[in-house]
């Protein structure tokens, strides 16, 4: 426990917040995080417990705010953070 709350300390508090906390926004960059950077909607949507029309609007924000990038392969669409680069696939 003490690991955990020097963490916190050492600035790693938005990792820390609780989840009920953030915005939709933030959770979906959160996800991305902890995949790599990069997911498929889909597991957007499964991770988050939303409907494939709420993804599909939150997304859409980020991506005009270029705060997350898109791109298809095949049928899906997959979710990229902008600062993830392309020779990391």
């Amino acid at each position: 426990a003490a690991g955990a709350a020097a963490g916190a300390a050492a600035g790693e508090s938005a990792e820390e917040t609780p989840e009920e906390l953030l915005s939709n926004e933030e959770r979906v960059k959160r996800f991305l995080r902890e995949q790599g950077g990069r997911a498929k909607q889909q597991d957007v949507v499964d991770a988050m417990g939303w409907t494939e029309a709420k993804t599909s609007q939150v997304v859409k924000g980020m991506r005009e705010d270029d705060e997350l990038e898109s791109f298809r392969i095949g049928r899906e669409n997959v979710l990229k953070l902008p600062d993830v680069d392309q020779y990391e696939e």
